[in-house]
């Protein structure tokens, strides 16, 4: 079956989820924004809970009004839109998203300059859908593995190889594409199968830049689901991170129906 002609199920996935987002040890100010969204909201189920990380670019001027508004406007595109797909929908949203913050960075700063990633995920039946721009990431620990189910859209990670870290290190952050600087954007989309109990964790680079995915592994497995990103959090601290800090960590606790799985 074509991903994009998916029976519709007005059943509501029960998804848990914990978040937050701080400025982290360093900065003075929070250019992140985060938000979750559940369909019970709007009329169709079918579309299940919504997560969503921005990360304001803090090279580019008003990172943190770009970051606001890709999390304000991004969940009523995708809830509100007339596809039923979820995989096309929340593409779709993304790509409207770009347009909106271009377009008002455009009208605030004349040339441009207004800039934010976005890592997206929707949760529906046994589905995770995953759309992300920049290097905001998404990972899912499914029986004790951790993978990363977003791309970072990086120089080093795009055009560097992973033997030639030392002469890509400075290049981590510097991103091939971001939300808002050009009025076109290529999202990448992963989509997975998800397992009750599951982990999903969304976060920005302020948490990744100090933590490694073996670290990351270590709290999901230990710590209580509750805590997992104040767990996080104060490990960002130890290290002295120097970037704004989110996380959000959600768990499948049941499914809408089984039959109806998009992968």
């Amino acid at each position: 079956m074509n991903l994009l002609d998916q029976p519709r199920v007005e059943l509501q996935t029960l998804v848990d989820v914990v978040s937050l987002t701080d400025k982290g040890p360093v900065r003075k100010s929070n250019e992140d924004s985060i938000v979750v969204v559940h369909a019970s909201g709007y009329a169709s189920l079918s579309k299940g809970t919504l997560m969503v990380v921005a990360d304001g670019m803090g090279g580019m001027d008003d990172g943190a009004v770009a970051s606001s508004m890709v999390t304000a406007k991004l969940p009523a595109l995708y809830f509100e839109s007339k596809v039923i797909n979820p995989v096309e929908s929340l593409v779709q949203a993304v790509a409207e998203t770009n347009r909106k913050v271009y377009e008002l960075g455009g009208t605030m700063r004349p040339g441009g300059g207004m800039g934010s990633t976005v890592a997206a995920c929707v949760i529906v039946n046994e589905s995770l859908i995953v759309v992300n721009v920049g290097d905001s990431r998404v990972y899912l620990l499914h029986s004790s593995r951790l993978r990363q189910l977003s791309r970072d859209h990086s120089m080093r990670k795009e055009f560097f190889s992973p033997l030639r870290t030392s002469d890509a290190m400075n290049l981590n952050h510097v991103l091939t594409q971001a939300i808002g600087p050009q009025p076109t954007v290529k999202p990448h989309v992963s989509i997975a199968r998800i397992a009750q109990d599951d982990i999903v964790l969304l976060c920005s680079d302020g948490m990744t830049s100090s933590l490694s995915d073996s670290e990351i592994k270590e709290v999901l497995t230990a710590a209580c689901f509750n805590e997992i990103p104040s767990a996080l959090l104060a490990q960002v601290y130890d290290k002295q991170g120097d970037d704004n800090v989110s996380i959000i960590a959600a768990r499948l606790v049941a499914a809408a129906s089984s039959h109806h799985s998009i992968v």
